[in-house]
């Protein structure tokens, strides 16, 4: 379950930079 979680928290943190450094190009 432990994992399960880590997962998710990893997922979001990836999807979260991934959206923050396409957000910095687009404003670029």
């Amino acid at each position: 379950m432990r994992r399960v979680a880590l997962s998710g928290l990893l997922g979001t943190a990836v999807e979260f930079y991934d959206f923050l450094v396409y957000g910095t190009v687009a404003a670029l």
